[in-house]
């Protein structure tokens, strides 16, 4: 009966890990907790190893609703789009995640020495990578995006990329449960001395290096003014409901109320308006002749906004193309980003390049199947238009790269298009459809 007590009670120490997990991500600030939401799994494993009572399965289901519970925690937000395809993805995702604990229990049967960690280590840092570039890509919650509240820790990741800091949390996790093994086996002894420098080691150096980073950057250009317009307009009730003319007016009032002629820049939600109308046309357009009229007095100003836009197309055969019947013609969707500049009257358009799939886009069989179980937002089939600019240009050495929402989860599109030129990143997120920070704060 004590035996059956202790498997209980020391198995559900592993919830510990989506209460840390939780704590520690954004837009949470209990940042440091990062580097022990494994070390429940670690101990859990090592109890049910010295009671004789590990069975494979019973271990594996509790990562899996561990991991679960990881990622209903801090990804609720998804909730208030889709109930069932929130719950879908955090599936597959606890899922996948679920596999490196498979692959450690496999090796620790079969070797004691460190390979399970290796091997652990390995396939986690792996499936993080395919996270960013298969069909149901979902990057929200890879490791190192926890460390995001925290710039001045993070500064190595110039160099390592998000992967690095997954790897920086890994490591930690398993040098500090390796200590914390030692001392439950050996008490306090010199012998301590060893693991415990190797993990003050792990977790000190890269923050070190990033601090001396940060503590020595200096700021190059010039400062720009920047007003950011996010009325939060529900995207269910509101955005795809009201009159466009409406949303505009809204949009036009509230930027009226704080731009003057000093602002730089004024940026607008993703899908700020919703329909933009052929792209051949844009230059007759009146919602931007509308849009011009009101805010071409601020002569230093330039425009970036969310719009969706539609374009002729001779392909047939791609899953995003449809038909419009008054037409009669075949047409892409494009979920964009427009740059007006009230100086020259100059416009600039850039196509969301990352689609969220079945969601956004349907690339494939699959994704189009599951369109048709899980409902989509709006509907939309967007597709990236073949000759984006890689950045809008503004004279004088000054670039603006618009981040589509979910775009800005893959860091190699910003490095990619703009590298260490003199540019601004500015993010387009969606708006009302998470009704939290968390959605943002995660973005």
């Amino acid at each position: 009966m004590q035996t059956s007590f202790q498997l209980v009670t020391r198995s559900s120490l592993i919830f510990l890990s989506p209460f840390f997990f939780w704590l520690s991500w954004p837009p949470n600030q209990w940042t440091g907790l990062i580097f022990i939401v494994f070390v429940p799994h670690f101990i859990v494993y090592r109890y049910l190893v010295q009671l004789g009572s590990l069975k494979g399965r019973v271990f594996v289901i509790l990562v899996f609703i561990s991991t679960l519970l990881w990622n209903i925690s801090t990804t609720y937000w998804l909730y208030k789009t889709n109930v069932a395809t929130a719950f879908a993805i955090q599936v597959v995702n606890a899922t996948i995640f679920t596999v490196p604990w498979i692959l450690y229990h496999y090796v620790a049967k079969r070797s004691k020495n460190k390979l399970k960690y290796i091997f652990f280590t390995a396939l986690w840092i792996s499936l993080e990578y395919i996270q960013y570039h298969w069909l149901l890509s979902y990057p929200f919650l890879n490791l190192g995006n926890a460390l995001s509240t925290k710039p001045h820790w993070i500064q190595f990741m110039e160099y390592t990329g998000v992967l690095g800091g997954s790897l920086w949390v890994l490591v930690a996790n398993i040098s500090l449960y390796k200590l914390l093994n030692h001392l439950l086996d050996s008490g306090i002894s010199i012998k301590l001395f060893t693991p415990l420098a190797k993990t003050a080691g792990i977790i000190s150096i890269p923050l070190l290096i990033s601090i001396i980073i940060f503590e020595n950057y200096e700021e190059q250009g010039e400062e720009v003014n920047v007003l950011i317009v996010h009325p939060n307009i529900d995207c269910r009730t509101e955005k795809y409901t009201k009159p466009q003319a409406d949303l505009i007016d809204k949009y036009l009032n509230l930027t009226l109320e704080k731009a003057d002629q000093d602002t730089d820049f004024i940026i607008w939600p993703e899908t700020a308006i919703p329909d933009l109308g052929w792209v051949i046309d844009l230059p007759k357009n009146n919602d931007l002749k509308k849009i011009y009229n009101h805010l071409s007095h601020f002569k230093g100003a330039n425009l970036i906004t969310g719009g969706i836009l539609y374009e002729q197309s001779t392909e047939t055969d791609d899953l995003n193309v449809q038909y419009h019947e008054p037409s009669k013609v075949w047409y892409r969707t494009y979920n964009a980003a427009l740059g007006l500049s009230f100086a020259n009257n100059r416009m600039q358009i850039r196509t969301k390049e990352k689609l969220v799939q079945v969601e956004e886009t349907i690339t494939n069989s699959i994704s189009y199947s599951l369109r048709k179980v899980f409902s989509s937002l709006g509907g939309f089939r967007f597709s990236h238009k073949k000759h984006d600019p890689d950045y809008f240009d503004y004279g004088e050495e000054l670039f603006a790269l618009p981040l589509i929402c979910y775009e800005s989860l893959y860091g190699e599109i910003a490095s990619e298009k703009i590298g260490h030129k003199k540019g601004i990143r500015f993010i387009n997120l969606n708006e009302g459809v998470y009704k939290s920070i968390n959605g943002a704060a995660q973005i």
